[in-house]
């Protein structure tokens, strides 16, 4: 396709790939992701191929932890749907290359915004599983650059069709934690300023996971007076909070010559949390050999 899409089809592009994260799985859906790409491809078949990036978008989407194997499968699918995809639309553009007016018809039909949109969807699918396989990876003590490299040029390209503004926050966000974990926090961080600008009236509990990345690419660049500036009274009753005061206290124990008042100001509302919050504390505190009796002082 050459040029910018015309606006009509760009947001008929954009109401499609909006409704990426509401589509059902299709019922009996078989898991072998690559085989049933494969077979689509072979088949020549738009509605098989759609099929296939529809189950693995839901795949990844419900499963709160993919395995490793599913991942690899889903991506292995994608790439050859995304070599399928264009197979058709060369076939298309050869039917009628020697007709201006049939090749410029064809760009403007139906046929080629559906081809468009299974491009998109399937970048934007691929993009998450590669990002969710560096995330696993980076729980084990893994290299995910790669991964995240990977994410990053996925989300990159689907960006330029989403108009969602809950799908495009989302993508970017995880654009920024892709470019942090690929190595590159200075980017991360710009990543994330334009977030913060773009997306200042984001509901509450995206606006505490965006400072929690913002304070984790600060603490990446080394930059603790920032992390400390960002991490300031965070919400322990949420995952995003109990993060941030977890991050704050690593913080501030590993400041040379750090108040012992600033660290039990941190600590005592974690250790009074209980559980998995309190935990945490216990562990910093014993790092630094510190007791919780010492802190509650």
């Amino acid at each position: 396709m050459n040029g910018v899409l015309p606006t009509a089809r760009a947001l008929a592009l954009a109401a499609l790939l909006g409704a990426l994260c509401v589509a059902g799985l299709s019922p009996g859906a078989a898991a072998n992701f690559e085989r049933r790409a494969q077979d689509a491809v072979d088949a020549g078949s738009l509605a098989g191929m759609q099929a296939v990036v529809r189950d693995a978008g839901n795949a990844i989407r419900d499963d709160a932890a993919p395995a490793a194997p599913l991942l690899a499968d889903i991506v292995a699918a994608l790439d050859r749907l995304e070599a399928g995809v264009g197979t058709l639309r060369e076939r298309r553009e050869a039917a009628v290359e020697t007709d201006e007016a049939a090749l410029e018809a064809l760009y403007e039909s139906e046929d080629w915004l559906r081809l468009e949109h299974l491009e998109g969807e399937l970048q934007y699918w691929r993009g998450w599983a590669r990002f969710r396989s560096g995330s696993r990876k980076t729980a084990a003590g893994l290299d995910p650059a790669e991964d995240y490299r990977a994410a990053r040029r996925d989300f990159a390209r689907a960006m330029r069709n989403i108009r969602d503004p809950a799908v495009a926050r989302e993508t970017l966000l995880a654009t920024a934690i892709a470019e942090r974990g690929a190595g590159a926090p200075e980017r991360s961080a710009e990543t994330l300023e334009r977030v913060e600008r773009l997306f200042a009236d984001a509901p509450a509990e995206f606006q505490q996971r965006l400072r929690l990345e913002r304070a984790r690419s600060a603490a990446a660049l080394g930059n603790s007076r920032r992390v400390l500036s960002l991490t300031g009274d965070p919400d322990l009753g949420t995952r995003a909070g109990r993060d941030l005061a977890d991050l704050r206290l690593q913080t501030l124990l590993s400041r040379s010559g750090e108040s012992p008042a600033r660290i039990r100001e941190t600590a005592r509302p974690m250790l009074a949390a209980g559980g998995d919050t309190a935990a945490r504390a216990v562990v910093a505190l014993g790092g630094a050999e510190l007791t919780s009796v010492e802190i509650a002082r």
